[in-house]
C-alpha cells in the first residue's frame, strides 16, 4: 500500500515539474513571439521608413538630377559663353569686321559705280539704206506658201563707216559676191535671224569684202567700235566668227539683246519691215536645229535712196573709269 502511494507521490511530482516546466517555456516562446512581432512591426516600420527615405531618396536624387542637369546646361552655357562661346564671338567678331571693311569697300565702289554708271537715251542717225527682198515661207496646216517681203535698212554711216561699207557692198555685189540668193540660216524664236553666208550658205563662211594685205585674199576685219548698243529690237549687227573677227554675216534683233554689246557692231536698224523679221523667227526649224524647215531667201538687195537722215533711238550706258 505505501508501494502504490509513492508511485502516486512520484506521478505527481513529475506531472508537477512536467507543467511548471512546459510553462516558462510557453511563456518564453509567448515572449518571444511577441518580441518578434514587435521586431516585426519596429522592421516594419523600419522597411515603411526606409522606404519613405528611399522616396525621399528618390526625391532627392531626381531633385539632384534636375538640378545637376540645370547645373549641367547653366555650366555649359558659361563655358560656352567664357570658353568655346568666346572663340565664336570673336570669329563672329572678326567676321563682322571683315564684312564691314568689305561692306564699306563694295559701298564705295557701289557709291562709285553708282555715279560712274548711266544709262542715257541716244539718237543716231542713219545716213543711207539699203532693201533686202526676203522669200518668206508662211506655214498652213497643208504645208506652206512663200510671199516676198521688203527689209528697209538704214545705215549708221557716222558711227562705224567701215562696217557700212562692208555690208553695202555686199548687199550692191559690187565685189562680184554678195547676199543675193544667200539664205537666213539660223532662227531663234523672238530672238534673232542670222544670214550673211555668201560663200556656203549654212553659216560656215562669210569672209568680208575686205582683203588681207599680206595675203591678198577676201578675210576678216577687226571691230570698228562698239559704240551702238542692242538696245531694242530691229537693230542689224554683225555675227563675227570669232572674238573680233567680223565678215559677212549678220544678225537682226527681235528683242533687246544687249549681252552682244561689246562682241557685235551695231551698224543699222530695221526701218521697214521689222513684223516680217519677227515672223521669220517663228517658222518651224528642222530636226530640232535652228535652220529654217522651209528656206528663207534674200532674193534681191541693193541701194535704196533715203529722202533724209533718220534718227534712230537707242540707249548708251557710260562706264566713266573705263572712258577716263
Amino acid at each position: 500500500m505505501k508501494w502504490y502511494f509513492l508511485v502516486v507521490f512520484l506521478f505527481v511530482v513529475s506531472i508537477c515539474l512536467v507543467s511548471g516546466a512546459d510553462k516558462p517555456k510557453d511563456d518564453h516562446h509567448k515572449d518571444d513571439h511577441e518580441h518578434h512581432k514587435d521586431d516585426h512591426e519596429h522592421h516594419k516600420d523600419d522597411h515603411e521608413h526606409h522606404t519613405d527615405d528611399h522616396e525621399h531618396h528618390k526625391d532627392d536624387h531626381e531633385h539632384h538630377d534636375d538640378h545637376h542637369d540645370e547645373h549641367h546646361d547653366d555650366k555649359h552655357n558659361a563655358e560656352q559663353k567664357d570658353g568655346h562661346g568666346k572663340n565664336d564671338d570673336k570669329e563672329s567678331k572678326s567676321l563682322t569686321e571683315e564684312e564691314l571693311d568689305e561692306h564699306e569697300k563694295n559701298k564705295g565702289k557701289e557709291k562709285d559705280m553708282s555715279e560712274e554708271i548711266q544709262t542715257e537715251n541716244v539718237t543716231y542717225k542713219a545716213t543711207s539704206a539699203v532693201y533686202m527682198d526676203i522669200l518668206k515661207p508662211v506655214e498652213h496646216e497643208e504645208g506652206h506658201k512663200n510671199e516676198t517681203v521688203r527689209l528697209i535698212i538704214g545705215l549708221f554711216d557716222q558711227d562705224v563707216p567701215k562696217t557700212v561699207q562692208n555690208f553695202r557692198d555686199l548687199c550692191t555685189g559690187a565685189k562680184g559676191f554678195g547676199y543675193k540668193d544667200t539664205p537666213i540660216h539660223c532662227i531663234y524664236a523672238s530672238f534673232f535671224i542670222q544670214g550673211g553666208d555668201w560663200e556656203f550658205k549654212n553659216g560656215t563662211g562669210g569672209r568680208s569684202t575686205f582683203k588681207n594685205e599680206t595675203t591678198g585674199q577676201y578675210s576678216y576685219f577687226e571691230a570698228e567700235n562698239y559704240k551702238i548698243e542692242h538696245s531694242d529690237a530691229g537693230f542689224v549687227t554683225t555675227a563675227p566668227r570669232k572674238e573680233n573677227e567680223h565678215g559677212s554675216q549678220f544678225i537682226i534683233t527681235c528683242e533687246e539683246s544687249n549681252w552682244m554689246n561689246e562682241h557685235h557692231v551695231v551698224f543699222g536698224k530695221v526701218l521697214e519691215g521689222q513684223k516680217h523679221i519677227n515672223e521669220i523667227s517663228f517658222i518651224h526649224t528642222e530636226d530640232n536645229k535652228h535652220a529654217p524647215k522651209y528656206p528663207v531667201i534674200i532674193t534681191e538687195c541693193g541701194i535704196h535712196n533715203l529722202k533724209e537722215p533718220v534718227l534712230v533711238t537707242s540707249t548708251r550706258t557710260t562706264h566713266s573709269h573705263s572712258e577716263l
